[in-house]
């Protein structure tokens, strides 16, 4: 009886481990061929050009269940290919070793996979342009909690009223998978280009708070 119990719970488990890597190696795949689509599109005028405007998709574990969302690639990033590449970057990796996680654990992107020349503010219409690659990051990972960093990516993920910064709603974009709590923050370099290192040590243990609270390990996704 003791070694039948055994048994079973050993093939539990291996099913369950096959799984969870079937899926990751699944998305890794979506992801890497919506970052083929993301690299030949030309809709926006002077964006995508490499060395120049480049693009990079999201990076991070795509079975996470935290997504965060900026506003564009800096220069930084379009070198790396990395969203949140130093500067902001530097922030969330601190945060992250606050809950004794990596910003790999997490799923990082933008609203606007291009390097706007000069990082400048991100066009209304290259936004909505590239908006289909990111509606497809977030199908592809499928967070319980999606957070948006700044006003481009606020107006980017809320439909309707807007709740409070730093308080998960319920979803009410009829875009989004309808179980996804939906949030938004301040962007990091808010608080970097002003200087406000208090508001910004606020920001990170409040963003520690939510990673504590909504980040699950791939094997215990109840989803998978």
């Amino acid at each position: 009886m003791f070694q039948n119990n055994v048994s079973r719970t050993g093939d539990v488990y291996a099913s369950l481990i096959t799984n969870v890597m079937n899926e990751y190696f699944a998305r890794m795949t979506a992801l890497k061929a919506l970052g083929v689509l993301v690299g030949h599109c030309r809709d926006c005028e002077g964006l995508n050009i490499p060395g120049a405007t480049e693009s990079a998709v999201g990076y991070g574990n795509p079975l996470s269940t935290i997504m965060l969302v900026g506003q564009s690639l800096c220069t930084q990033c379009m070198d790396t290919g990395v969203p949140f590449t130093r500067g902001s970057g530097d922030q969330i990796d601190l945060t992250c070793k606050k809950t004794g996680t990596f910003r790999s654990d997490l799923f990082i992107t933008n609203v606007l996979h291009c390097h706007p020349t000069g990082n400048r503010k991100s066009k209304k219409e290259e936004i909505e342009s590239c908006r289909s690659f990111l509606l497809s990051e977030i199908k592809i990972v499928r967070p319980y909690l999606l957070i948006a960093l700044g006003a481009d990516a606020k107006k980017a993920i809320f439909s309707g009223k807007i709740p409070f910064e730093g308080l998960p709603a319920a979803n009410t974009n009829k875009d989004l998978p309808a179980d996804m709590k939906l949030m938004w923050m301040y962007h990091p370099a808010y608080y970097l280009y002003k200087g406000d290192m208090k508001g910004m040590e606020n920001w990170s243990n409040k963003l520690a708070d939510f990673i504590n609270q909504f980040l699950v390990k791939p094997f215990d996704r109840r989803d998978l």
